[in-house]
């Protein structure tokens, strides 16, 4: 699979949903796609800014920021959170979307947590993988639970 990968300065690119990447960052040719929604797909861009690898979907008409993702260790929210850290949530703290993630709604700056997945169970020759570890059961002995951040996302349509 191959992807466009660059490396930008913080003032090229501005990571927010909306704006527009400037055409000669783009591929010539849109050859591969990510899931930004329970069942929109749209091309992609691997970036790194300030050392940070993002994927950045886009409006393959109007190069529009659609959706943005990072799983970096090195990324880092206003308020401290980086992948591995762990959020105390309540049941209505959670958004499943459908085939797609799973997010707690705890955002000030626009960067929701993702706490999993909501993918089907992958078989591989040995082993079931289970991808989505959050069920209803989660609470049954409390009205909080403890989740590990997996990554990071704004946007998604």
């Amino acid at each position: 699979m191959l992807f466009s990968s660059f490396s930008f300065c913080q003032s090229d690119i501005k990571l927010e949903i909306g704006n527009k990447i400037d055409k000669k960052f783009l591929p010539d040719s849109v050859g591969n796609f990510i899931l930004t929604n329970q069942s929109q797909f749209r091309p992609y861009i691997k970036v790194l800014i300030d050392s940070i690898e993002y994927t950045i979907a886009y409006d393959k008409d109007s190069s529009e920021i659609k959706y943005i993702h990072t799983t970096d260790k090195n990324f880092k929210t206003p308020k401290g959170l980086m992948i591995g850290s762990k959020l105390l949530l309540k049941r209505d703290e959670i958004i499943t979307y459908p085939s797609w993630e799973i997010r707690s709604t705890n955002s000030d700056d626009g960067w929701y947590p993702i706490i999993g997945y909501d993918l089907p169970d992958l078989i591989s020759k040995n082993d079931t993988i289970r991808m989505n570890p959050i069920t209803i059961n989660s609470f049954i002995d409390s009205d909080y639970e403890t989740f590990k951040i997996m990554g990071f996302s704004k946007g998604g349509n």
